[in-house]
């Protein structure tokens, strides 16, 4: 948000019917910054009805963004699983003659083939779960469009996954 003095001109200004090249050139004048007036004419809608009509924000919710990492930590869980058990699958259909000495200390592919199907049973469910949760509330209330932690933690996973 801009400063509350250069909102509450422009809200002022849009108001009265001023055009938003005549605002920026009076406070372009007054000394502020092409930036600051450009983000603030930004928190208005540009329409013809004479008033000034604030856009929409983006919000930041501390619920949304405990639901957002869960959802990611149980899509890194899902993942490691799924690949985990694919692997040991692959080394059960073509055993490696060397690996042989080690399965025993370690307890062998039936071991890893357990426990990746038990991360499976648990995550799987409760990742569909939350993911279509939280689609569905994306759905309902259009806000959710514009969460701010959404963009961040998706911008995040980008980010891990690359």
């Amino acid at each position: 948000m801009a400063n509350q003095t250069l909102d509450t001109f422009i809200r002022d200004a849009l108001n009265r019917g001023e055009k938003r090249e005549r605002i920026a050139a009076a406070l372009v004048a007054a000394g502020w910054t092409q930036k600051e007036i450009d983000n603030a004419l930004d928190d208005y809608a540009d329409t013809d009805i004479g008033l000034a009509v604030p856009k929409p924000r983006p919000y930041v919710s501390a619920r949304e963004a405990f639901l957002y990492l869960v959802l990611f930590i149980l899509l890194g869980v899902v993942a490691w699983n799924l690949g985990s058990l694919l692997f040991a699958l692959i080394d059960t259909a073509i055993p490696d003659e060397l690996e042989q000495q080690y399965d025993y200390f370690w307890g062998g592919r039936d071991m890893q083939i357990r426990s990746a199907i038990a991360g499976l049973v648990v995550g799987l469910p409760l990742f569909a779960w939350l993911a279509l949760h939280i689609s569905k509330q994306r759905r309902t209330n259009p806000a959710m469009q514009r969460s701010r932690v959404r963009k961040w933690l998706t911008y995040i996973a980008l980010i891990i996954a690359s």
